[in-house]
């Protein structure tokens, strides 16, 4: 039986694609199957999986129109007959030819349903530090912090996952969604109540921005995030979870759109960000009392950079104030700025 099925979806990624096959290609364990699903590419991504399909036949090409990665990965895991799964990136990589086998030996060793790893951040092509999650990963294996499983409700391919164990609880991507599908796919697998196992070591390299990655469109992702939600709320998975379960994801996606406001360079307009958080305020407002909502880490920023944005907004129609020099009053009525002097104390 196949050890492990690797699942890496592809989308126009030719400059990066060689040295992801190339990490997989070098793994020390030989029972894998390394399933690429082209996903659409208009660039030479195909041509050069065939070409590495040729030369390694554990890499399994399949080339589908476009559909998006949560479809790619869908179709991945259908064809996949390992023991057990990980997903790659087709623009990230494996750190070393044992990363796989350390993923396969502390999963087996644990009987676990999913292991969980750690990764670099690739901050530049030649630097690279570790993972805040990452650093998280080793303070709660040193017993320095308690275990929070919640830590790692962000992404799937910092873990390895038993295949029995998502096709018996029937956990697969949701198709359509264009950001946020892994946030869903995480806790519809931490809901199912696996069991877990934590390995301290370091077996993936995570680009973390890109010319075209989704994680660099930061105006629309929290847009996609706040439809990723809203199918996530109407699941019968999550109905079922508590209110303080809930609540918890419901953070998770408040704090995605916070990440994406700060990674905006303050001379950018943001005003559509701003419309778009508004809106998923209001909505989780329609769900959840606000005192709830309060006691989140990502409620309270969010609610406080809409009301500054909201006084800015009134003060460029309407204010009133001294000039440096305190000689004149300086009133703005509809963004027009009137001077007038002060009269003599």
């Amino acid at each position: 039986m196949t050890k492990v099925s690797i699942i890496v979806p592809v989308y126009n990624v030719v400059e990066f694609l060689p040295k992801c096959l190339d990490s997989l290609i070098c793994q020390t364990v030989n029972d894998i199957e390394i399933i690429c699903i082209n996903d659409g590419s208009t660039d030479n991504s195909l041509e050069i999986l065939k070409n590495y399909a040729q030369k390694d036949k554990r890499i399994i090409v399949i080339n589908k129109e476009n559909a998006g990665v949560a479809a790619a990965r869908n179709e991945g895991l259908e064809a996949a007959r390992g023991e057990y799964i990980m997903f790659l990136d087709s623009d990230d990589y494996f750190v070393s030819p044992e990363s796989c086998r350390k993923a396969y030996n502390s999963i087996r060793e644990a009987d676990a349903d999913i292991g969980i790893f750690g990764f670099y951040n690739l901050i530049e092509e030649t630097k690279t530090e570790p993972s805040y999650r990452t650093l998280r990963l080793q303070q709660m294996i040193k017993g320095e912090i308690d275990i929070d499983y919640y830590t790692f409700q962000a992404s799937i391919w910092d873990k390895i996952y038993k295949r029995s164990f998502l096709n018996n609880n029937h956990i697969r991507f949701a198709n359509g969604l264009k950001t946020a599908e892994d946030v869903v796919f995480c806790f519809s697998t931490n809901f199912a109540k696996p069991k877990y196992c934590l390995l301290d070591e370091i077996l993936l390299v995570y680009r973390t921005d890109r010319e075209g990655s989704v994680t660099t469109k930061n105006f629309g992702a929290v847009k996609s995030d706040f439809e990723s939600l809203k199918y996530f709320i109407s699941t019968e998975i999550f109905a079922k979870q508590s209110v303080n379960v809930q609540l918890r994801v419901i953070d998770r996606f408040l704090g995605g759109a916070l990440y994406f406001y700060n990674k905006l360079p303050d001379n950018v307009d943001k005003s559509i960000l701003f419309g778009d958080i508004r809106k998923l305020l209001k909505f989780v407002e329609k769900y959840y009392d606000k005192k709830l909502l309060k006691q989140l880490p990502n409620y309270h920023p969010l609610k406080t950079l809409i009301k500054s944005r909201g006084i800015k907004f009134i003060s460029q129609i309407f204010s009133v104030v001294n000039s440096k020099d305190k000689r004149h009053k300086i009133i703005t009525v509809l963004g027009i700025k009137i001077k007038l002097r002060r009269k003599s104390q």
